[in-house]
């Protein structure tokens, strides 16, 4: 269905009708103006509108097949066939059903009811909600919940008989497999009204049957099936865009020459992006292991927040554009922006009188740059975002973060911020050579450099140091790649610049002179396409040049936008032909949410977005010891910016949606870590500002059932108290528990989770001492946290503490414990291989984490029992089957065990550190120079959280991601890692090589012996759990 509205898209466009010029409101008599009819009746919240049109097939049909020809000498004999049966087809929806079925699909020959007479409009990516709210909101989404946004698209169909065009299209999607649904919409004529299911059963298409049109509604949502309500919603009537400005763009869309038109609003990219990112975050958060869903949730939203901040819309240039393509007088393409009035000063500012210009007959090309682009870039605002960038790395992984919609965001807001960001972290002898004026001449190409005739000139500022180009010069001339080549250098002194001309075996001063600038000028480029072919080669080896003629660009300012034209011709037909330039009437508009955004409280919420997302990536990075204090430290820096923006009217609703769930976020945060005091005190707050949602939580956590601990029998933790045969550990219903004054064995207390964490803070307290313990989080079945174990070493001479994660999982042949050090393999021993219940295995795998926590003995360990393992089976694995001789210190071992489940349900396959029995993700590093390997592997060790982060960043993306990764770094004198260089051995990953190359650079190691430098190569293994 995709491929086959792609091709209809691509097939169906040829030229609008027609637009007043006069800036009144475009939807105030529509029917006078069929593209701003079109555009008013699909509303004013698409990103995206393309106008198409199949009136005009006979009138370009000649023209099209003549670059279809053309094509088809590049795609072999089958372009033939296609340029024979659409030189036959009589219309344009013909031409489609013929074009797929040499594509192998049938279509009929004519859809009844379809109006090839008149224009058809697409609206393209249909946004809804609040975005930076709707982003917060994620942050207290349950397991398992849906995206709660639709890709949603518009497409308005001309029909000569709207009901019969409705029958004949829903035959026509039934046929291709896309079966009917039930879902008759209210106060909804029933024959007007059909709806389908999308392949996938992840969206539906409505068809619903208007005067004069059908209209189109795709609805889709990746996993997703729709529901009878979401069907519902297709057949409401779109509210008609009754407030849209005649902007310069907005009038382009309506130019009468052209075979499409595509509309772009930018601004929407913004909630877009988000609505977009939310659902890959919830996608992929419930196909993980929840042990990693905090964490890969706190990654998932900064990065969302990355976006928002990347798009906002403080220093913007341009507004709406509108694109355009066309077939009169060759392959003709424009662009129209709708200059802010940021853009229109530094376009004034960048207004040149004279400078210099191509000056030669008939040159391979020639450019010419009219423009003062210094002065241009210095009335330019970088993006809000970039100002917080402090490296180039910074400034490349926003776009990545936040995906296409970004990259396309800046080219249509940012284009001379981007540039002026970019250049503060260029050389600063990059960064002054920005010209005030330039111009290009390439007078011949050969197959040798002694061939090349170029001539380049451009003016700067009086006070730049030119040395630079001197040193091109002689680059280029002594042992550069033209090496022996001619290549005169000259700079002129004028009265307020200066003037520098570069050749290459040729003088620069015979093709380029001082010219005038025409006003409206910015740059411009001519090619000869078919001289530049004959140059190079053989027609075979530049196959795609030798058919074309000529290539034509040009942009200037007309009033208040940037207008770009290119044409290109064919060989033997028409040279390429730009036109003049278009006129628009004046306009006057509102920049799209500049005025929310520059306000003081959305000024306000800016910085609390940066905060925001610096608290959530610390988060996602952080130990688990350490989430509560950043969250809570996070959550107070919150509050000034929040109240800030909850006084201004533009941010009130957002600021306080966003108070709320940062309230509800860090309550859960601390329930997760067993903390109920912290986070009953921040749903209190919450609950008195009147949030509905903390009142409730607040509530059902009060009401959790309080507990009395039973006596348990002192013994053996390992005796098996969770296996079903042997009853006598088992804890009743009530009682009192008795504690020994000092504890000789080890001693296993099953505590419930809903307790109070006060009551079980002071249960640990009464213990004797000294204690040795570990502190771990178990989960059931269904990926619940159920369980923790406390540590507590009570020496105070004891200072610091060591920070230690790791994996328990059941294997095949037993199970194995994967931490920093590597993985460690337990086997099954011979002796129960055929027993089902194994108690030799249970007690080997409780005295392989006791020997692993005496390595960490003043520190916590956290042991991660995955969601595949069985509550039952975790919990016995973690009791042991027999016991172990105790440690000299007389440790009392406290067990916090919540009841089993009825059963355990199957789940997703659990990310752990790796399968390698060497240190960290890897082999053993090699060393080359005067150094111990043992304190690169300790350096590691204690940064195990930031190499998961990095990983985590992967998983993000794909949660069945591996990676083998190759780190080569050098160690300075100081310690310091003062060169890096990350390569991965299977498939490219940038994200993953920029974070670890970051994270290796961050490092700070022993220095080294003799003050003398330290290669490392340190190999690291990630993958997820089998």
């Amino acid at each position: 269905m995709r491929i086959m509205l792609g091709s209809f898209v691509a097939l169906l466009g040829l030229s609008a009708l027609g637009c007043s010029r006069r800036p009144a409101d475009p939807c105030a008599a529509p029917e006078q103006e069929p593209s701003a009819s079109l555009a008013c009746r699909l509303g004013d919240r698409h990103a995206m509108v393309l106008l198409l049109h199949p009136e005009r097939w006979q009138k370009d049909k000649e023209s099209l097949l003549s670059w279809v020809a053309r094509a088809t000498r590049w795609s072999g004999s089958e372009g033939a066939r296609i340029e024979q049966v659409l030189r036959e087809a009589p219309d344009a929806w013909a031409a489609l059903a013929r074009f797929l079925r040499i594509a192998g699909t049938e279509l009929p020959e004519r859809l009844e009811g379809l109006d090839l007479t008149r224009p058809l409009a697409l609206g393209l990516f249909e946004t809804d909600g609040d975005d930076l709210a709707a982003a917060a909101e994620l942050l207290v989404a349950g397991p398992g919940s849906a995206a709660p946004f639709w890709d949603r698209h518009r497409l308005l169909l001309p029909a000569t008989d709207s009901k019969v065009l409705l029958g004949s299209l829903s035959t026509l999607l039934s046929a291709r497999g896309l079966s009917r649904l039930d879902a008759t919409g209210e106060k909804t004529d029933a024959e007007a009204w059909f709806a389908h299911r999308m392949h996938g059963d992840e969206g539906a298409i409505g068809l619903l049957a208007e005067d004069g049109r059908l209209r189109v509604e795709l609805l889709y949502r990746s996993g997703t099936a729709p529901q009878a309500a979401d069907l519902r919603k297709l057949s409401a009537a779109p509210a008609l865009a009754r407030t849209l400005t005649a902007t310069p763009a907005f009038q382009a869309l309506c130019r009468a020459d052209d075979l499409a038109t595509l509309y772009l609003r930018p601004w929407l990219f913004r909630p877009l992006s988000i609505q977009r990112s939310l659902s890959v975050v919830l996608s992929v958060l419930s196909e993980v292991d929840p042990a990693y869903r905090a964490s890969l949730l706190a990654q998932g939203v900064s990065e969302v927040l990355s976006g928002y901040l990347w798009m906002s819309p403080l220093g913007a240039e341009m507004d709406d554009s509108a694109m355009g393509l066309s077939l009169a007088g060759g392959l003709r393409l424009w662009r129209v922006s709708s200059l802010t009035a940021l853009g229109q000063r530094i376009f004034r500012e960048g207004r040149l009188r004279e400078g210099p210009a191509p000056a030669s007959d008939a040159p391979l090309a020639e450019a010419r740059l009219s423009f003062d682009l210094a002065k241009a870039l210095g009335a330019a605002e970088e993006p809000a975002a970039g100002r917080l960038a402090k490296s180039l790395d910074d400034v490349l992984q926003a776009p990545r973060e936040c995906g296409v919609f970004c990259l396309w965001y800046s080219p249509f807001r940012h284009l001379f911020g981007m540039g002026k960001m970019m250049l503060r972290f260029a050389e600063p002898q990059a960064s002054s050579l920005v010209p005030k004026g330039l111009a290009v001449v390439l007078q011949a190409v050969g197959t040798s450099p002694s061939q090349l005739r170029l001539a380049a000139a451009a003016d700067f500022e009086k006070s730049v140091d030119l040395a630079p180009l001197r040193e091109l010069a002689r680059t280029i001339e002594g042992n550069g790649a033209l090496r022996g080549s001619e290549v005169p250098l000259s700079i002129e002194s004028l009265s307020d610049r200066q003037f520098a001309l570069l050749g290459i075996n040729q003088d620069p001063k015979k093709l380029i002179a001082r010219r005038d600038a025409p006003g409206d000028l910015v740059a411009e480029l001519r090619v000869d396409l078919a001289a530049l072919a004959r140059a190079l080669g053989p027609p075979g080896d530049v196959l795609i040049l030798a058919g074309l003629s000529e290539l034509r660009l040009r942009a200037g300012v007309v009033g208040q936008a940037l207008v770009i034209q290119g044409a290109l011709g064919l060989a033997g037909g028409p040279s390429a032909r730009l036109g003049d330039w278009p006129a628009f009437a004046e306009a006057s508009w509102e920049s799209p949410g500049l005025a929310a955004e520059a306000s003081s409280g959305g000024r306000c919420l800016f910085d609390l977005v940066v905060q925001v997302g610096a608290a959530l990536r610390a988060i996602s990075s952080a130990d688990p010891a350490q989430k509560g204090l950043l969250l809570a430290r996070a959550i107070a820096e919150l509050e000034p910016s929040l109240a800030c923006a909850e006084k201004d009217a533009h941010t009130r609703d957002a600021a306080a949606r966003i108070s709320a769930v940062s309230s509800l976020f860090a309550a859960e945060l601390y329930l997760d870590d067993f903390a109920f005091e912290p986070a009953l005190k921040i749903l209190a707050a919450a609950c008195q500002r009147g949030d509905r949602r903390a009142c409730e939580r607040k509530e059902r956590e009060e009401k959790a059932p309080r507990f009395r601990l039973a006596q348990v029998e002192r013994g053996c933790a390992s005796s098996g108290a969770f296996n079903p045969r042997k009853d006598r550990a088992r804890l009743a219903a009530d009682g009192t528990t008795q504690l020994p004054e000092r504890a000789r064995e080890d001693l296993l207390l099953a505590v419930d989770r809903d307790a109070p964490f006060e009551t079980v803070t002071k249960l640990l307290e009464r213990l004797p001492e000294p204690v040795l313990s570990l502190e771990l989080a178990v989960r059931n079945g269904q990926g619940d946290r159920r369980a923790l174990l406390v540590a507590r070493k009570t020496d105070p001479a004891e200072e610091g503490a060591d920070e230690l994660i790791v994996a328990l999982r059941p294997t095949g042949d037993g199970a194995e414990l994967s931490g920093p050090g590597g993985t460690i393999l337990i086997e099954r021993p011979a002796a129960c291989q055929a027993r089902e219940e194994c108690p030799e295995l249970e007690a080997a795998v409780a005295d392989t984490v006791q020997k692993v926590k005496l390595q960490f003995p003043r520190g916590r360990l956290y042991l991660d029992a995955p969601r595949e393992l069985p509550w039952r089976e975790a919990a016995r694995l973690l009791a042991g089957a027999e016991c172990y001789q105790p440690l000299d210190e007389g440790p009392a071992w406290i067990a916090l065990l919540g009841p089993p489940p009825a059963a355990a349900s199957p789940s997703s396959k659990t990310p752990v550190i790796g399968k390698s029995s060497a240190p960290v993700f890897g082999k053993s590093p090699v060393v080359a120079g005067p150094y111990d390997a043992g304190d690169i592997q300790r350096v590691v060790r204690m940064n195990l959280a930031r190499f998961r982060h990095c990983y985590e960043l992967v998983l993000m993306q794909d949660p069945t991601a591996t990676a083998l990764a190759d780190v080569r770094f050098t160690i300075g004198p100081k310690g310091t890692v003062i060169d890096a260089r990350v390569s991965l051995r299977k498939q490219s990953n940038p994200r993953l090589e920029a974070c670890l190359d970051k994270t290796i650079r961050g490092l700070r190691f022993p220095a080294p012996a003799g003050g003398g430098v330290v290669t490392v190569n340190y190999p690291f293994n990630f993958q997820p759990g089998d």
